[in-house]
């Protein structure tokens, strides 16, 4: 009952004298219960503005005034009570951004559909998959699964055991049944999911054919073995799958350590290169040197966290297979050289990154060479193939066998001596040495004598557009000693650096801090001695509602990024999805985005190279465009910004979507809102076009 005195005062009246509270108990009283729900609400007394809207019969009003007076708990109540329109509800709850309620009501409604999206966007990617399954869309659900088992979407060993169960269930349901049982096992090492993943290890094993272990499983449960599961003949025309996940496309390459694979990942629909190492008798079985040398090659790939690192994806030991991701533009050993001193310049930078950034690791790398530098679609250089990797140790030699490709062995390499980083830089030299000049330094065959005692002969002489600088590195680089070449990764990108030719054109060229004379102060001495930030040199270049973006030179990756500090209160829950998901995406035409400090809330992106896109570049614009939103879409993620002034475009590096400096996220953007705005910048692009 409110208590108030009696007015002769209209409600207008009283509104006119400032005195709401009053005005809106005298709408009440008066039996305007919708107008005093307003009054109330204007005055943010939102309980009472509630009550009214409920006296008023407006049960969607309601349901927002007991959000906004911090009760969401009653608002779900009353959006699943009898008596209210429990769709529109749901979407009253989904735009208060209550997504995880709104989705458990849209599920309840059989919306399952809108249920599956709407638990993405709460942040509830387990119960996302559950629905997706309901509706048959496993491969959605499965790659959803898959980020929570890897630790990505999970934050306790319950979860990732629950995922683990789905995963295996789902995988079991696609004929995957390799996977599924791996899936499976992990779910049985959990209390909380074991009585229900056991039982259904021992149908994927008699799927496999392995009568004997599917029995095995069996008896452990207490049943008979699984008789009617077990395979019938072979009848499938389609190709077999490896590891029950991969299906192979094409034989990409072969070697004497095995067979490269382009393969279609059934579960994420991606394509990868499937490395499948041949275990055969001898120094090939799985306890011989050649394998141990292939898992300790993963173990340090996958490690190795670096863009001018090619990724692993997945490691199959038991099966003696490794996936990484695709190199889209083939190998160094594709491209027939000569090839422009510039375009040697940029590859020759991207690899001394990568390699610095094993080096630094204490990993050898050990058969650097053409086949083993592999290039993105937009022709980033990554080292791949560690398959003869080992750590650092300066007191070891080498035992056995030879190990690489002998005509790009290092002396000592050959010799059996010692190993350091000078190795790799002997055989980098050997490597750009044959992108300058299309032929190696020495041609064999007798490669053993040559790289033990022939000068090799100056690039300039057999390739007059090699600039002589480059004549002078390279000397230094195939020195004979290791002592006399350049002592690290680093020192020789400084001098790449330096050499004259056309390369990439930069994004900014900043000074680096001068050294302190000898007779500097004390104090600037010890400045000099203090820690020095990982970014260099940091320039601002504009901001936004949200963040101020600058320019800088990162110390580690010598190379030069964008970094977006956000200000307090962004990125918001939206926008930090969509980070994460165009961190994700993994595809050359989307902007890298390289770390983020959720605690400092501070990304870091790479340089874009490109000028605004024209008419002229509209085909390749629109192919480029369209493979960035697939990949966008494919990790469900939504750009929602773009715009001509968010498009670069570059001839050798091709379009580059930007990341950086984007407006805060619609949560409501979807990939057809990407598509519409990409097919309205290239009608732009044509309409601004000169006639004729």
């Amino acid at each position: 009952m409110y208590h108030f005195r009696r007015l002769d005062a209209t409600v207008d009246e009283l509104l006119a004298q400032g005195r709401h509270a009053d005005a809106a108990a005298a709408a009440r009283a008066a039996g305007d219960a919708a107008r005093a729900a307003t009054i109330y609400a204007q005055i943010w007394d939102f309980r009472r503005a509630a009550e009214c809207a409920l006296e008023a019969g407006d049960r969607l009003a309601a349901i927002a005034h007991l959000i906004d007076a911090k009760a969401p708990g009653e608002a779900v109540l009353l959006a699943d009570t009898e008596g209210t329109d429990r769709a529109a509800a749901a979407s009253l709850l989904a735009a208060r951004r209550l997504f995880g309620p709104a989705a458990a009501l849209l599920e309840k409604l059989g919306e399952r559909e809108r249920a599956a999206e709407v638990f993405q966007r709460a942040g509830q990617p387990a119960d996302a998959a559950r629905v997706l399954e309901d509706l048959g869309r496993l491969r959605e659900a499965g790659r959803l699964l898959e980020r929570i088992a890897a630790g990505e979407a999970a934050t306790t060993a319950e979860e990732r055991a629950a995922a683990q169960l789905a995963l295996g269930r789902i995988l079991a349901r696609l004929g995957h049944h390799e996977e599924a049982v791996r899936h499976l096992q992990e779910a049985s090492r959990h209390e909380s999911t074991r009585a229900r993943a056991l039982p259904l290890i021992a149908p994927e094993l008699a799927a496999l054919g392995w009568s004997h272990a599917a029995a095995e499983a069996a008896r452990g449960l207490g049943g008979a073995p699984p008789v009617a599961l077990l395979p019938a003949a072979p009848g499938d025309a389609e190709t077999p799958l490896i590891g029950g996940r991969y299906r192979p496309l094409r034989l990409l390459g072969a070697g004497a350590a095995g067979r490269v694979f382009l393969c279609r990942d059934e579960v994420s629909g991606a394509e990868v290169a499937l490395k499948l190492f041949t275990v055969v008798g001898g120094a090939g079985t799985q306890g011989g040197d050649s394998y141990r040398r292939f898992l300790r090659e993963a173990e340090i790939w996958r490690r190795a966290h670096h863009p001018n690192i090619l990724r692993i994806l997945d490691l199959r030991p038991d099966l003696g297979f490794l996936v990484t991701e695709l190199a889209e533009g083939g190998t160094l050993a594709d491209r027939r050289g000569p090839l422009p001193p510039g375009r040697v310049r940029r590859i020759a930078l991207d690899v001394l990154a990568g390699l610095g950034h094993a080096h630094d690791r204490g990993v050898v790398h050990r058969d650097v060479k053409p086949a083993n530098v592999f290039l993105d679609g937009r022709g980033v250089a990554k080292l791949g193939d560690f398959g003869v990797a080992h750590l650092l140790d300066l007191g070891a030699t080498q035992t056995g066998a030879l190990i690489g490709t002998l005509a790009y062995m290092s002396p000592e390499q050959i010799t059996g001596a010692p190993l350091g980083a000078a190795a790799d830089l002997y055989a980098l030299g050997v490597t750009f040495f044959e992108a300058l000049t299309g032929r190696r330094p020495f041609l064999g065959p007798d490669f053993i004598a040559q790289h033990l005692g022939e000068p090799p002969p100056r690039a300039a002489e057999l390739e007059p557009a090699v600039p002589p600088a480059w004549d002078l590195l390279l000397g230094d680089l195939l020195a004979k000693d290791p002592a006399a070449r350049p002592g690290s990764a680093a020192e020789v990108a400084e001098r790449v650096r330096a050499l004259e030719g056309p390369g990439p054109r930069p994004i900014l060229t900043l000074p680096r801090p001068p050294t302190p004379p000898a007779d500097a102060p004390p104090e600037r001495a010890a400045a000099e001695a203090e820690p020095r930030s990982r970014y260099e040199g940091e320039t601002p270049i504009g901001e936004t509602p949200t963040a101020r973006l600058s320019r800088a030179v990162d110390r580690a990756l010598e190379r030069t990024v964008v970094i977006e500090r956000f200000v307090d209160g962004a990125p918001d829950a939206a926008s930090e999805r969509r980070l994460f998901g165009l961190a994700a995406a993994g595809t050359p035409f989307v902007q890298r985005v390289l770390s983020y400090d959720r605690t400092a809330r501070v990304a870091v992106y790479e340089a874009p190279v490109g000028d605004p896109a024209t008419a002229a570049a509209i085909p390749r614009l629109a192919a480029e465009l369209t493979r960035a939103l697939t990949a966008l879409a494919e990790v469900g993620c939504v750009h929602g910004a773009v715009a001509a002034a968010r498009v670069l475009y570059d001839e050798q590096a091709g379009t580059t979507l930007l990341a950086a400096g984007l407006p805060a996220a619609d949560p409501a953007a979807t990939t057809d809102d990407d598509a519409r705005a990409v097919a309205e910048l290239l009608t732009g692009l044509r309409a601004d076009a000169p006639s004729g």
